[in-house]
């Protein structure tokens, strides 16, 4: 399995996708606003522990995080996940699962 994967603060690997704004006109990467991983990291105790579809900043601050193929990975052993997936594709895999 070739996929890219930290642990922060070490930087990810720069295989994973784009890096753009989703206020932009780029397609397949929608970045989380910041009003909503305030009240996510409230609700999971202040640390996002794994974000399954990063950046390779790591713009959610994942204590672990994937920016290639995380829908591959194990999820197992983290106290808490955060995805907000890259769209479309990985919402359509998702949706027809």
């Amino acid at each position: 399995m070739d996929a890219s994967f930290s642990s922060a603060p070490t930087a990810a690997s720069s295989r994973g996708m784009a890096h753009h704004s989703n206020r932009g006109a780029s397609v397949g990467n929608w970045r989380t606003p910041a009003k909503i991983l305030l009240p996510v990291r409230a609700v999971f105790g202040g640390k996002i522990a794994l974000d399954p579809a990063s950046a390779s900043d790591n713009p959610t601050d994942a204590e672990v995080f994937f920016t290639h193929n995380g829908l591959e990975q194990s999820w197992e052993g983290h106290r808490n996940i955060f995805c907000n997936p890259p769209f479309p594709k990985t919402v359509n895999a998702v949706t027809q699962s």
